[in-house]
């Protein structure tokens, strides 16, 4: 299943999951709205009985002594008075502690307040509680005798206990606890119960309707966004090829412009032996022999040389690991060493990268340079290549045990047609050397004699990118 059939339906869940969050949020703001509401209409309530027994307070002990207000008989006329303001079923006094005193009508269950109510009263702090479906026998006897009870009847009731305070407000004399009829607050909660449902399913409706439009949106505004970047990646990979491609084609010419620098001088002796061909009768054979040699060189290069321009070995990136070079020339290079009998090892100690064009080149230098190491050294010794990190640049050392270079050679070992191998035309090392300059590496020969020869690549870091340490194929 592809990318696209995978996530066809993630912008629908998406869309859900976002609704469904968004329905959980809105209805528990509303349900919190609900409980404040309803919580300031009790509050309301209790505020109201407050304020009147407050005054009647003040009204029934007026010129009175403020002893007077300690009378239960005192605060039950006032608690009484208050009731007739708003319906109240029945009425409980209780003292300065919370113990029951005297109830009103006589009909009425005897109770005390629990602590917590209790606290509040001390705090001269009016109380309310909605009871949707509150017990009768629980407050009432039927018929006034305790025998009788009223069996599971409920009813909605508001409990509502005020504070009786002293004359200078900050005592607290008794408590009453009015039992009213809920049936009118009930019928208030239900249709505050409506219209907060009305405006929360609008609510719900308006906001679901603005976040479908608005993810729509935004999922569009996306996909297109993902199309323009594919758009983007589909131009950049193009581009990408024809960078390459030119770096192929510049890489191309000044091989080509080597190849025919380097060839010229090898033609020309070639030349020179095939028309001394016409000369002493015992020279011919000999000369014969080299110049089938030299043309099998300078063969071999050539087809290197074509090998590269076709593209065959080369890397479809931008980038290439050094490591990744190494890895090809010894592929390339353990036949040959085998068959030779010559160990050859690699020794492995940085990862810099290169760009596709030079790691091309990088590779055909080295291999032109292992090559040439492994054909000079004898049977059962060791051809050593070394890649190592500098404090700026990257050495490759190629390290054989050979004869080492004729003396007349030393001097200017890249020059062309001159070679201490039998049957050499030292053409390979002349092209390695042009094609070093030319992409600003260094070839240099670092030492030579009885026991062997060593010839370093240097790669600049205008060449090599180093980034972090490799690995070592070679035994300790």
């Amino acid at each position: 299943m592809g990318n696209k059939e995978r996530y066809r339906w993630l912008p629908g869940i998406i869309v859900a999951i976002t609704i469904i969050i968004f329905g959980i949020a809105n209805l528990w703001i509303t349900f919190e709205f609900r409980r404040g509401l309803r919580q300031q209409m009790l509050q309301r309530e209790a505020d109201v009985l407050d304020g009147a027994a407050t005054l009647l307070v003040g009204s029934e002990i007026e010129g009175v002594p403020e002893l007077a207000m300690d009378d239960s008989a005192v605060q039950m006329n006032v608690i009484l008075k208050v009731s007739r303001l708003r319906g109240v079923l029945a009425v409980r006094l209780f003292d300065g502690r919370g113990k029951f005193v005297v109830a009103f009508p006589s009909a009425v269950v005897p109770a005390g307040l629990n602590e917590s109510d209790l606290a509040t009263m001390i705090r001269l702090r009016p109380l309310a509680r909605f009871y949707r479906e509150a017990y009768l026998d629980r407050l009432l006897w039927r018929g006034g005798h305790p025998e009788a009870k009223f069996e599971g009847q409920t009813a909605p009731l508001v409990e509502v206990l005020l504070p009786l305070r002293s004359a200078n407000q900050t005592a607290l004399l008794g408590s009453a606890q009015l039992i009213m009829d809920g049936r009118s607050l009930a019928e208030e909660y239900a249709a505050l119960d409506r219209r907060l449902a009305v405006q929360s399913g609008s609510v719900f409706l308006a906001g679901s309707l603005l976040i479908v439009c608005g993810l729509a949106w935004a999922f569009q505004r996306l996909r297109r966004v993902n199309k323009q970047l594919r758009e983007y990646s589909e131009l950049l990979r193009r581009a990408n090829e024809e960078l390459a491609l030119a770096a192929k084609t510049a890489g191309v010419g000044a091989v080509a412009a080597h190849l025919v620098h380097g060839i010229k001088n090898p033609l020309t002796g070639l030349y020179n032996l095939l028309s001394s061909l016409s000369g002493d009768p015992e020279v011919n054979e000999r000369a014969l022999q080299l110049a089938v040699e030299s043309t099998d060189a300078l063969r071999r290069q050539i087809n290197e040389i074509v090998r590269l321009l076709r593209g065959e070995g080369a890397w479809d990136k931008a980038e290439v690991k050094l490591s990744e070079i190494i890895q090809r020339l010894e592929q390339r290079m353990a036949p040959l060493a085998h068959g030779t009998g010559v160990n050859f090892c690699i020794e492995f100690k940085t990862d810099a990268v290169l760009n596709n064009r030079d790691a091309s080149l990088v590779l055909l230098i080295l291999e032109n340079l292992v090559r040439n190491a492994i054909e000079a050294t004898p049977c059962g010794h060791e051809v050593r290549l070394g890649v190592l990190s500098g404090s700026e640049d990257v050495y490759c050392e190629v390290r054989d045990q050979g004869a080492g270079f004729p003396p007349e050679q030393r001097a200017a070992p890249f020059s062309p047609c001159q070679s201490g191998k039998a049957g050499g035309a030292g053409i390979g090392l002349a092209i390695s050397k042009q094609l070093s300059d030319y992409i600003g590496m260094k070839l240099t020969l670092v030492a030579t004699g009885d026991s062997g020869s060593t010839l370093e690549l240097r790669l600049p870091q205008s060449v090599a990118r180093k980034c972090h340490p490799w690995e070592s194929s070679c035994p300790n």
